[in-house]
């Protein structure tokens, strides 16, 4: 173990985590007030207990590039956003609960599945989807609640194509993952919802075993599980990573965006009349949102020195990918969105080994949407003032309902 004897003074930052977003877009001010002033602080837990925040780009990324920082919540001073967070943590499978080594045996079974070749195969599909989804919203007329008709749809939908799942399951998956990830679900209500998804989980599982198709399950059961590469309990981990990556962060993704091209039309505008923009217009509406906002949370293994301070084996790390995707020093006019901006730095899909698994099928999913979207309904609007949306303060942050409108108001 590392031991360092001369420790800079703790600062406190003096948020109570997590903290607020003061405008639905935005990180909370707080981030900003204590990269100036103390970029490495203390932050204070619903528990009472304490973590450390690093609230700059490069200390964000240091520190999750760091080996001795832990991603197992079971590891003792692992800091938690609440007591469902908590509760959801301790039921949550899969390698990104995982360090390395047996984080990385694992996620190589993913690899090849969700590789850019691999996935632009998949663009036809969601072309066709988002299409049919889109004729959907122009028969039914304004308003139109955007989130059931399109932002959940559309990547329940493409994760059940994945899965080779009929589409009427995907009610039943969006539900659970919505419970389980809502910060204020009662925890045995999110532990319940865990267990519901992974009892359905375990019985594809059962079901790809009987009855073998060309599947990703059916792969993964055939060349991994019945190898003895990986237990059953862990395969219904790692399906449950794959459920709540690709529903959750896109279809939050999609409403968020929809109230930021918005709230920017100038670059809805740009988007509508150079399509071609898309892919790093995407890169740009990720780092401006940054929906994951409470990621990402570790735990020290041992001593190390971040920005001349002392982390101690087992205190809580918490580096917040909204605070990093809006450091001055990397991203010029942070609160803009800007789609001509060069983004690619964004650490939206997090950094290091654990980086989401899942961001090429998203990519593809934003890119196909938003140029779709606004060149069906150049004139859509909110059918309602922002300021009546109901916004969630999540694991995932968005909102549940978006009434939309178009044509004459």
């Amino acid at each position: 173990m590392t031991s360092y004897d001369l420790d800079a003074p703790e600062v406190d930052s003096g948020i109570t985590w997590p903290p607020r977003r003061a405008d639905p877009l935005l990180p909370p001010p707080a981030f900003d007030e204590v990269r100036a002033r103390c970029p490495v602080s203390r932050v204070s837990l619903y528990d009472g207990s304490a973590a450390w925040l690093a609230t700059r780009h490069d200390d964000m990324r240091a520190l999750l590039r760091n080996p001795a920082m832990s991603a197992n919540p079971r590891v003792g001073g692992y800091p938690n956003s609440s007591a469902n967070h908590s509760a959801s943590r301790n039921t949550q499978g899969g390698f990104i609960r995982m360090d390395a080594p047996e984080h990385d045996v694992q996620r190589r079974m993913l690899t090849k599945a969700f590789s850019v070749r691999q996935v632009e195969l998949l663009r036809p599909y969601v072309e066709q989807l988002v299409d049919e989804l889109l004729d959907g919203m122009a028969a039914a007329g304004g308003p139109v609640d955007l989130v059931a008709a399109l932002a959940e749809p559309l990547p329940a939908r493409a994760i059940c194509k994945i899965l080779d799942l009929p589409s009427s399951d995907a009610a039943f998956l969006l539900g659970r993952v919505a419970t389980w990830m809502n910060l204020n679900s009662p925890p045995d209500v999110s532990a319940q919802a865990s267990g519901d998804l992974a009892a359905f989980l375990d019985n594809l599982i059962l079901r790809r075993l009987e009855k073998p198709g060309e599947d990703i399950v059916s792969h993964l059961v055939a060349q991994q599980f019945q190898q003895g590469a990986i237990s059953r309990q862990d395969l219904v981990g790692m399906l449950q990573l794959l459920v709540v990556g690709g529903f959750d962060t896109t279809a939050n993704m999609i409403a968020l965006g929809t109230i930021a091209f918005l709230r920017f039309p100038d670059q809805a505008a740009e988007l509508r009349a150079h399509p071609e923009l898309a892919a790093p217009a995407m890169e740009e509406l990720l780092r401006y949102l940054s929906v994951a906002h409470h990621v990402a949370s570790r735990v020290a293994t041992d001593d190390i020195m971040i920005r001349g301070v002392c982390i101690h084996a087992g205190d809580g790390v918490i580096a917040p990918i909204p605070a990093a995707n809006h450091d001055p020093e990397v991203f010029e006019d942070p609160h803009v969105l800007n789609i001509r901006r060069d983004a690619r730095d964004h650490v939206s899909f997090g950094f290091g080994i654990h980086q989401c698994l899942g961001q090429n099928l998203a990519r593809i999913e934003l890119q196909v949407v938003f140029v779709k979207l606004l060149q069906r309904f150049p004139d859509l609007r909110l059918a309602v003032a922002e300021s009546d949306l109901d916004f969630r303060n999540s694991m995932i942050y968005g909102v549940p309902e978006l009434l939309v409108t178009w044509g004459e108001a």
